[in-house]
């Protein structure tokens, strides 16, 4: 990581903290814990990673990539262990210790706004599941692209059609869902061209509808506590096996560059288009290549 994007951070124990005061996202103020209990073994976290690098790989990052509230540092470690040079920027504690337990190199405990980018832009940005945490969207990812060089890349996954929305999205600390076309629109009003964008998990939304959405609206179910419905949704591993080569389809599509039209998480990648900086050859692209 650039020595510049560092000023106003210190180091402690491996971690950098900003020296003022940091907010944070809406989010769950258990959640870090709760995804660190399932996140190894869960389908979901496992398939997303392999998304998400598929994409990497048609569409590489310019040179280092920030995970942005990357939370316990999964996708991060994830695609650190397949070359990708990446730094973990996450405001909270929690997830960011349980990064450094999990072995990501790079940890910056803070928001982005905290990184000082008057001398270095940022070429790459991952928002894996952020967007949704964040209530003004548009405001959010134009702070954003006024911080990365022109034709910096853009990477992002979020949960997908309002009409899977459930008690599951409240605790979670989610505004909204997203159709690919209203993600699209967000990110292109902030300043950026889309190059590409799918639909992933198409085997879930039928599950989600019926098994949050339903019994829900129509049973009055609900569980007793978020962790209680993660070990449920997660922990199982006969399911977690057959939703996971239920995905593999999805994956097969992805890696060849064509889209999916239908599933329960939207993922998309765009440049930053609003600048007189040209796009450069990618940095550390051998390290994404197809062998990993």
């Amino acid at each position: 990581m650039k020595a510049g994007l560092l000023r106003n951070l210190s180091n402690v124990d491996g971690i950098w903290y900003p020296n003022a005061g940091s907010s944070s996202v809406s989010y769950s103020s258990t959640g870090h814990q709760e995804c660190f209990e399932v996140e190894n073994r869960s389908f979901w976290f496992s398939t997303r990673n392999e998304v998400i690098l598929s994409v990497l790989r048609r569409h590489k990052p310019l040179g280092t990539m920030l995970d942005v509230g990357g939370g316990n540092g999964m996708v991060s470690y994830f695609l650190q262990r397949h070359g990708v040079d990446i730094v973990l920027v996450e405001p909270g504690r929690e997830g960011v210790q349980n990064a450094r337990k999990r072995g990501v190199q790079n940890v910056v405990c803070a928001r982005l706004q905290d990184l000082d980018t008057s001398e270095d832009l940022i070429p790459a940005v991952g928002l894996f599941d952020v967007v949704e945490h964040v209530e003004d969207d548009i405001g959010f990812l134009r702070s954003v692209a006024d911080m990365m060089a022109g034709g910096g890349s853009l990477y992002i996954t979020v949960p997908a059609y309002q009409l899977l929305w459930s008690d599951h999205d409240e605790r979670a600390g989610h505004f909204r869902r997203y159709t690919l076309d209203s993600i699209s629109r967000a990110v292109e009003r902030a300043g950026f061209s889309v190059d590409f964008a799918s639909y992933f998990f198409s085997p879930l939304p039928p599950f989600i509808l019926l098994g949050r959405v339903v019994k829900e609206r129509i049973f009055a179910y609900r569980t007793k506590s978020h962790r209680e419905q993660k070990q449920a949704e997660h922990g199982n591993p006969a399911i977690g096996s057959l939703f996971r080569n239920l995905c593999k389809i999805d994956l097969a599509f992805i890696s060849r560059g064509i889209p999916i039209l239908f599933g329960s998480s939207c993922i998309l990648v765009a440049h930053k288009a609003n600048s007189g900086i040209t796009r450069t050859a990618p940095v550390r692209s051998s390290a994404l290549s197809s062998g990993g």
